[in-house]
């Protein structure tokens, strides 16, 4: 089996096992960033091994970078607070 065949193998066969549990956008993410790692050619290869569109491998990882965000990032529920107990 050449090294495309197994890479798909095995894109696939992560894709099955995840699946069931992933909602829409959880499962855009996990292919986009399986066809990250594949790099040049991944949004095809990753599509080809999972039968979904290539469009929506692409939509997974767009503008993941600028929104990934760190837990307690940004305004809360009450709006900025900097800290200051009573505000």
């Amino acid at each position: 089996m050449s090294s495309d065949g197994q890479v798909k193998e095995s894109v696939a066969r992560r894709y099955a096992v995840l699946r069931p549990y992933l909602d829409e956008r959880q499962c855009r993410l996990v292919l986009a960033a399986e066809a990250a790692e594949l790099g040049r050619s991944g949004i095809t290869v990753v599509a080809r091994a999972t039968g979904v569109h290539p469009d929506t491998v692409a939509k997974g990882g767009a503008g993941t970078r600028w929104r990934c965000r760190v837990g307690g990032a940004g305004a809360g529920a009450r709006g900025w607070s900097h800290g200051v107990v009573g505000l």
